[in-house]
């Protein structure tokens, strides 16, 4: 089931057993659907949200299924997403978790 509306941007929804080996399920699969509503709220959030370790596996794997996606359609509407994200974990590594400018 795809989680759309207030929870859809719980990363907690992730710690679910159902996400366990999420990258060697077959292509594609329900759980697509429900990391990719996610990331439609996410991206929509106007401040980022500090995930953890799992959501941020979860995730890196998703983007794996997407790229394999696109390469089996010969598709690039799969991988429209990943730019802005990429662009916010550089923005979030050179400002920091809380906005402030890191001095490196």
């Amino acid at each position: 089931m795809t989680r759309r509306g207030p929870d859809a941007t719980s990363w907690s929804r992730f710690q679910d057993r159902r996400f366990n080996g999420y990258l060697g399920v077959r292509l594609p699969h329900e759980l697509d659907g429900e990391v990719d509503a996610f990331v439609i709220a996410y991206m929509s959030r106007p401040e980022p949200l500090d995930l953890g370790r799992r959501a941020a596996g979860v995730l890196s794997a998703y983007g794996q299924r997407m790229a394999s996606v696109a390469v089996r359609t010969r598709a690039p509407e799969p991988l429209r997403r990943g730019p802005s994200l990429q662009t916010y974990y550089r923005r979030r590594n050179q400002f920091g978790a809380e906005g402030r400018r890191r001095n490196f």
